[in-house]
């Protein structure tokens, strides 16, 4: 099966354990998914030939629910792919345990702006030809069982790259999106291929700025997976006590980008990235997929092109302060309609509206804004305030799940005349745009430096949000361009290593995260004003868009557009 994106040109096989396609299908865990979806749109809608290699986590990542003490349950959210978008009828045969493990795959087409189609395709193992136990692996998004992980990571690269060997032959470029793809370039060694020759066909995007967020393994659970599909000399590749996937992509990557600027002299800083030249890439997102229906409106009548040249959405700060407001309106009644109806409280269109919405995990520090609950009703006496929550925990991070009670706990506690919260369950990207239209100032608040670069501020800012954030990520950029636009979590510090005094650090973090949040109250009655800060912040996607991420990876990978 091939698209329009197979011509003379080389193609992108861009390959990545998820990737956000649509809210039915839930391939997607967070923002490494988002981004590799927001990607695969913007090569179709600037013609990039491209193909997207993903897992078809037929059993999704996981529906949350939040039980009566304030604790994250959670279950599969099983779908068939197959029968939702058939299956192509080529397979592939790899070794797993010692055994032949088929893999077949559903396409999904994206279509861009002018018509151009590529296509995505969704591993899977759940075919009658295979034994019981390797029919689960491509189930469970990122698996917490080390060797089904291994398993799923071979699946991807391994019979990744001899899917579309079969599909689009020779004239393809791969691209890891992050390290879990790193076991592709054993194929292409296994190809015959000399390592030369696969740095130049190889490219390597990481994306985690901590040495625990690197994909390591036991060499012997590695041989037991592979078996002989492991070079008898992995070692001098992918490091001498156990199997680093970092350290394997960068074995046979020509090109190696960070995705952002910090994050970038952050990875310069690491062990595993010593010797090697770093470049960055800032990430972006897809503006079509992000922007909220009013929004949508207002850029339509205001730059009609704004889908395919989002560069044009640097003049928003030219948009009447009036339409601005009113799309942000909008956007926000939709949001306080679905909470009111859905949840026990009532939220109001006036207030200040906070959001805090990611993954929970304790560098992300979701109690940071609710650190000083008096000070909190201060600030909501001269302004009134509304905090909303929503995001999930890995099910093996009981410090993460902790986190969701602490806060779930405070949204109950917590809804007096001037200050209302709520948590939201089950966080999906359905909710995220329904969030990132209704809020007015998008708050984050990961400890420095752990946050490689960040999309949801991005996405937020599209749709009129102003940012309260920490000084890291994309953040770093964003804040050079339009100060008006972001406060800071914090002081305004540059820092590649993590601070060992985190108890301080917090400390001082909150004290001017309160700082700020007083003035922001002092702010927002100010509509003109409110109002001309976030024609600023729209103007931030003029550069933080997929469509310039795509543009220069194409030019660095030698391909032309």
């Amino acid at each position: 099966m091939k698209s329009n994106s197979d011509n003379h040109r080389q193609i992108i096989i861009d390959m990545c354990m998820e990737a956000y396609l649509e809210p039915c299908i839930p391939t997607y865990s967070g923002g490494l998914g988002v981004l590799e979806g927001d990607i695969l749109k913007s090569y179709a809608d600037l013609r990039i030939p491209a193909v997207g290699i993903i897992q078809s986590s037929t059993a999704g990542y996981f529906g949350q629910a939040i039980d009566g003490s304030g604790w994250q349950r959670e279950a599969p959210v099983y779908w068939d792919p197959k029968s939702t978008l058939g299956a192509i009828d080529e397979k592939v045969v790899i070794k797993n345990r010692g055994r032949n493990l088929y893999v077949g795959a559903s396409p999904y087409v994206i279509t861009g702006e002018t018509g151009f189609k590529i296509n995505t395709f969704l591993l899977d193992t759940d075919l009658e030809e295979n034994h019981e136990d390797d029919r689960e692996i491509t189930g469970r998004l990122y698996d917490g069982n080390p060797e089904q992980r291994i398993a799923q990571e071979n699946v991807l690269g391994q019979a990744g790259v001899k899917l579309v060997r079969k599909l689009y032959g020779d004239k393809i470029i791969f691209h890891a999106n992050e390290g879990h793809a790193a076991f592709a370039s054993l194929e292409l060694l296994r190809e015959g291929k000399s390592i030369e020759d696969i740095k130049r066909a190889f490219a390597f995007t990481t994306h985690t700025p901590v040495a625990a967020g690197h994909d390591r393994w036991n060499y012997d659970q590695v041989a037991n997976i592979l078996g002989d599909f492991l070079p008898e000399n992995i070692r001098e590749f992918a490091g001498q006590n156990e199997l680093n996937m970092t350290q394997l992509a960068l074995s046979f990557s020509s090109y190696v980008n960070a995705v952002s600027r910090k994050h970038a002299e952050v990875c310069r800083e690491m062990d595993v990235f010593k010797g090697r030249k770093i470049d960055y890439i800032t990430n972006g997102v897809h503006p079509k997929t992000w922007a909220s229906e009013s929004f949508r409106e207002l850029f339509h009548n205001h730059f009609p092109h704004w889908t395919l040249e989002p560069r044009v959405l640097s003049d928003a700060k030219h948009i009447f302060p009036e339409e601005i407001l009113e799309a942000k309106n909008q956007a926000k009644r939709h949001l306080i309609g679905y909470i009111n109806t859905s949840y026990p409280v009532k939220f109001r269109q006036d207030a200040l509206t906070l959001v805090w919405a990611r993954r929970f995990t304790s560098y992300k520090r979701p109690d940071l804004l609710i650190r000083d609950i008096d000070r909190l009703y201060k600030i909501s006496e001269k302004c009134p305030l509304q905090i909303i929550y929503s995001g999930k925990a890995h099910p093996s991070d009981e410090e993460g799940k902790k986190l969701i009670q602490k806060v779930v706990n405070f949204s109950r506690d917590n809804n007096k005349s001037n200050l209302k919260a709520v948590f939201l369950e089950d966080y999906n990207a359905y909710m995220a745009k329904l969030l990132m239209g209704g809020a007015d100032v998008w708050v984050n608040t990961p400890r420095r430096p752990q946050e490689a670069s960040g999309t949801s501020g991005m996405k937020a800012a599209l749709n009129g949000c102003l940012n309260l954030s920490t000084y890291d990520g994309w953040v770093a950029e964003g804040y050079e361009m339009a100060p008006d636009a972001i406060w800071l979590v914090g002081p305004e510090k540059e820092q590649t290593i993590i601070n060992p005094d985190w108890q301080q650090e917090d400390a001082v973090d909150s004290k001017i995260l309160y700082e700020n949040l007083e003035q922001i109250a002092g702010l927002y009655p100010d509509k003109e004003e409110w109002a001309k800060r976030m024609g600023s912040s729209i103007g931030l996607l003029a550069y933080f868009n997929t469509h310039r991420v795509v543009k220069e990876l194409a030019s660095k990978l030698g391909i032309g557009i």
